[in-house]
């Protein structure tokens, strides 16, 4: 596949699953998780290699959630 093509399936692919339910809510985590440790949360080691392990960035839960 060229670069272009390959672009244009990486772009597509994002935008099916940011606009999804789930894919929100890992937004919105992701952007408090942000808040909350006052850095980008892949820039922490331990959390890029959890990431990398499981193919997402780890989920803080927020103080509603039990």
């Amino acid at each position: 596949m060229s670069l272009e093509d390959g672009l244009h399936v990486e772009r597509a692919e994002f935008f099916t699953r940011v606009m999804s339910q789930e894919g929100q809510e890992l937004m919105l985590g992701y952007l408090n998780a942000t808040d909350v440790i006052g850095e980008l949360p892949l820039y922490r080691p331990d959390t890029y290699t959890q990431a990398l392990a499981s193919g997402s960035v780890p989920r803080r839960r927020s103080t509603n959630e039990r």
